[in-house]
């Protein structure tokens, strides 16, 4: 859990949460900078955190004990003698578990195990990590096990690895193919999640130099002999936990990554062949280049996945297409490679809305968002939606009968909306500007309308501005953007920059109006209007980055919970929940959120309060209690749902 998450949690959720959890258990907090937050909350709670971290500052300082009335902490820090001292004993009792161990299957002598143990235990600076991987490294060593001896194990131990990066070194030094270990390294270091042993099979059958167009022509291998193959190639230095691949720890990661306009550092006492070999750009290109080739495979035209077909069962059949159409337009820009032409052509190809493989994998992408698929996309929205300039400026000059203002079926926004949306500048300042063909001018033709509007009547610069980004808001409002055009809920442009409290933002559209209204009185307002409507986009900007507080009362004395549940909003209600609103308030009839569910027929929404708490038994000043109302649920929720 996030520190910062477990401090917004309301008193009636931390305690809920408290009681949930059984005597004994605990709940691990990711370390941040926001550690005080936790220190600085008052009041009792059942709950017991363990919070690990490196010794940073910013986190050292979080975890400095402040006065908190019957609050206790122990701290256990390895940055004083004691505790050094305490860690170090700790170690060497795991040692000496892990030299028995090793003397048990190779059949040690006792001489022969107090030998290997006092090297070890003499070692500076000796931590868990370099433990495990030095003797990792001493159990596989082919010459203990053939002729064990106390020459032998005298003679391993005189070289062990000093450091973790000598140890990691030589690992991969014992790798019996150099080249595609170095391969297998990239992809996992450079993956946004960890591969399956399977989807690893595959990808390395997907390397440079291999043109596989079809899954017929794939060499599908057993599990354990893609196990087996990963240990040949990488040694220790990678694992697989529950059948996906990732490195033995994080500073593996360090040890293998080069960074932008680093040099790899050099050591005095040996050359290292792995450290600091793979920079994170080639990483990137190499899972493009792999992602890329896979969606052209012949069974994603032969063997689509249809509009009404479930996306998880198709991608189930399909090896690695769940990470290749979800990723591979990140490793395209993380690459930051150049495109010529015929890359751009082939992503055209790839963005043909009119293929059945492109419907295929972008079906697969979009199912990633939870939100509904959006019919006729065009190949010029899916080139602005992922932020592929050289295509979209290729297609709006080779093509003179494109239309810049289609919109899709679902959402109604153009191709300039999703692309000031998601902030790229480039392809809005392409969208908004006369058009060219074959680089002459076009004076009959249309650019994309800047005022364009979708189906909550919101325009490119509202999802500009709700993203914060200032230089495709600067762009829009050179080419024309009105700032007071409202959407569904009364929002405009204006209103939401100044409830954001994104100053840059927000300074940019005033220069267009003087008008402007108080940030809590604009907030509170779009609140309860998206809370009645149902709107959770614009509940969840507003409360995240308006800041908005969720029980903040409107002229009627209700809070957007009350707004929500009496309309029937099950979503926003949910979101509601989750930021800490009260369900218990009342509103200016005395009644609470249960009570307007329950009145009003709304089963999912008082499942929804039940769950979270809601008392059952509350009255509202005519004296009936809500049991009547959820007894009358009984029957809903037999009748309506299975």
């Amino acid at each position: 859990m996030d520190p910062t998450t477990f401090h917004t949690l309301g008193p009636k959720q931390q305690s809920k949460l408290g009681r949930s959890i059984i005597t004994g258990s605990l709940i691990l907090i990711k370390p941040k900078p926001e550690l005080h937050k936790l220190y600085s909350t008052k009041g009792d709670s059942n709950l017991k955190l363990l919070v690990t971290s490196r010794p940073t500052r910013e986190i050292r300082h979080g975890l400095q004990p402040l006065e908190v009335p019957g609050s206790s902490f122990i701290h256990l820090r390895d940055d004083n003698e004691e505790e050094v001292g305490k860690i170090s004993r700790e170690i060497d009792i795991f040692i000496e578990a892990r030299v028995r161990d090793i003397g048990n299957k190779l059949e040690l002598t006792e001489i022969e195990r107090n030998l290997l143990q006092e090297k070890l235990v003499s070692a500076q600076n000796r931590t868990y990590l370099w433990v495990s991987l030095t003797l990792n490294l001493v159990e596989s060593d082919i010459n203990l096990s053939l002729t064990t001896n106390g020459r032998t194990i005298a003679k391993i131990t005189s070289g062990l690895p000093e450091t973790v990066d000598e140890a990691y070194e030589r690992i991969l030094a014992t790798s019996r193919d150099h080249e595609t270990a170095r391969l297998l390294l990239h992809i996992v270091v450079g993956a946004a999640r960890p591969l399956t042993l399977e989807e690893m099979n595959l990808a390395l059958q997907l390397g440079p130099e291999n043109n596989h167009k079809s899954y017929r022509s794939i060499f599908i291998k057993p599990t354990e002999r893609i196990r087996n193959d990963i240990r040949d190639l990488c040694g220790l230095f990678v694992i697989v936990v529950e059948s996906k691949i990732y490195l033995i720890h994080q500073t593996a990661k360090e040890f293998l990554i080069l960074q932008d306009n680093g040099s790899p550092e050099h050591n005095t006492r040996q050359a290292f062949k792995w450290k600091n070999s793979l920079r994170p750009k080639d990483s990137h290109q190499l899972l493009f280049d792999i992602s890329f080739r896979h969606l052209f495979f012949e069974e994603f035209e032969s063997d689509p996945l249809l509009e009404r077909q479930d996306a998880s069962e198709y991608v189930d059949r399909h090896i690695l297409l769940d990470y290749s159409a979800k990723y591979w337009t990140t490793h395209l820009r993380k690459s930051e490679i150049d495109l010529d032409q015929a890359t751009t052509n082939a992503i055209l190809k790839l963005c043909d809305t009119t293929s059945k493989s492109c419907l295929t994998w972008f079906r697969v992408f979009w199912a990633s968002t939870n939100t509904d698929f959006p019919g006729n996309f065009t190949t010029l929205m899916l080139a602005s939606y992922f932020g592929f300039t050289t295509a979209v400026k290729s297609l709006l000059e080779s093509d003179n009968n494109i239309d810049a203002n289609a919109k899709d079926d679902k959402y109604r926004r153009s191709a300039l909306s999703w692309a000031a949306g998601n902030g790229f500048d480039a392809i809005v300042t392409q969208l908004v500007k006369r058009f060219r063909w074959k680089g002459v001018r076009v004076p009959f033709k249309r650019r994309s309308n800047v005022n364009s509007r979708d189906i909550y009547k919101r325009t490119p610069l509202v999802y500009a501005v709700w993203n914060r980004h200032i230089l495709v808001v600067k762009i829009l409002l050179k080419a024309g953007a009105r700032v007071d055009l409202a959407d569904d809920i009364g929002g405009t442009p204006l209103s939401y920059a100044i409830c954001s409290g994104h100053e840059d933002v927000a300074e940019e559209l005033l220069k267009k109006s003087s008008e402007a209204g108080s940030k809590d009185s604009i907030g509170v307002e779009l609140l309860h209007s998206a809370a009645a409507k149902g709107d959770e986009d614009a509940v969840k900007l507003l409360l995240e980055i308006g800041k908005v507080h969720p029980d903040e009362l409107n002229k009627f004395r209700d809070t957007p919970i009350l707004r929500a549940t009496e309309n029937g909003r099950e979503g926003v209600v949910r979101l509601l929940v989750q930021n800490g609103a009260d369900i218990e308030t009342r509103g200016e009839n005395d009644r609470t959120a249960l009570l307007y569910a329950a009145t009003k027929g709304h089963s999912k929404i008082v499942r929804l309060l039940l769950q979270s708490g809601a008392d059952i038994e509350a009255r509202y000043e005519y004296g009936e209690a809500s049991l009547k109302f959820a007894v009358e649920l009984n029957r809903l929720l037999r009748t309506r749902e299975p």
